[in-house]
């Protein structure tokens, strides 16, 4: 029998600091831990809260595949093209990336 890694991609959803009053120096606490653990890949959205942006301000793009979504359905405006495009800037900037991961590097 053989057995196969699998990756694991950390919910980035619990760094919403609103809900877990996330510092800074905690995010970069649990991403060492993370890292140290042979994690490689976060997911967040815009509608988590901080998290982007704290994901941001501890550099995870320097040592994680970062993957954002766009929120669709939760915004009050109709999902066009350019509110996709403007989201996805607004995410790299609070994410201080000038990209995301694509699906081939995450699995």
């Amino acid at each position: 029998m053989t057995v196969e890694q699998v990756q694991l991609i950390y919910g980035g959803g619990s760094f919403i600091s609103e809900v877990s009053n996330r510092s800074l120096s905690d995010v970069q606490a649990t991403l060492n831990q993370l890292h140290s653990h042979g994690i490689r890949a976060i997911d967040t959205a815009p509608i988590y809260g901080r998290s982007e942006e704290l994901l941001g301000q501890a550099h995870a793009a320097d040592r994680f595949a970062l993957a954002t979504k766009f929120p669709g359905g939760f915004l009050p405006e109709p999902a066009t093209k350019e509110v996709l495009l403007a989201a996805a800037e607004e995410s790299l900037r609070k994410l201080q990336t000038d990209q995301t991961c694509n699906p081939g590097e995450v699995g």
